[in-house]
């Protein structure tokens, strides 16, 4: 299994870019209102709107503003 990314769900995506951008010194990809991600040389932080809960398993999975607002995105190899 491969580390793709980790994932936070957030009200607001407008502060946490600004906020991730210039503490990580790397550009946020912001490819719609409601999803931007940050990739590195080793890893990517991606962050999601409420709006993008149905695509990754539907509202139960995470929860913005609180300890549930993170989500491990891995993918696996099956020969």
């Amino acid at each position: 299994m491969t580390f793709v990314s980790a994932r936070l769900i957030i009200i607001d995506m407008k502060p946490m870019v600004r906020f991730y951008e210039p503490i990580t010194g790397f550009p946020m990809t912001q490819s719609t209102d409601s999803f931007a991600e940050l990739q590195t040389p080793s890893s990517m932080l991606a962050i999601g709107s409420t709006r993008t809960l149905p695509l990754v398993g539907g509202e139960n999975i995470a929860k913005a503003g609180s300890h549930h607002s993170a989500i491990s995105e891995c993918r696996e190899r099956i020969d």
